[in-house]
């Protein structure tokens, strides 16, 4: 696993979130599985509304779902957010 210093800064900063999501009630906090389940969805969404869907998004879904390291990757993508220094 790369140390946090080993990790380079985000290549969109600052992050602009879309503002409507600003005002959808969701649930305080997600554990780490159903965030990672919550990007499964995200992307089968994607792909299902898609009439031709990127490759790219297809082979990251394959990705999510049958290798292994899948989930540490994830989790190392948790913790660069949550070491994200905004302010930046």
């Amino acid at each position: 696993m790369p140390a946090e210093n080993d990790l380079p800064g985000h290549p969109f900063e600052p992050v602009v979130i879309p503002t409507d999501l600003g005002d959808v009630v969701l649930p305080p906090t997600l554990t780490l599985e159903e965030a990672y389940r919550t990007t499964v969805f995200f992307v089968e969404q994607y792909l299902s509304l898609e009439d031709s869907p990127s490759i790219d998004f297809s082979l990251f879904y394959q990705y999510m779902l049958s290798d292994p390291a899948a989930s540490e990757d994830f989790t190392d993508a948790v913790r660069r957010m949550k070491s994200w220094d905004t302010t930046l």
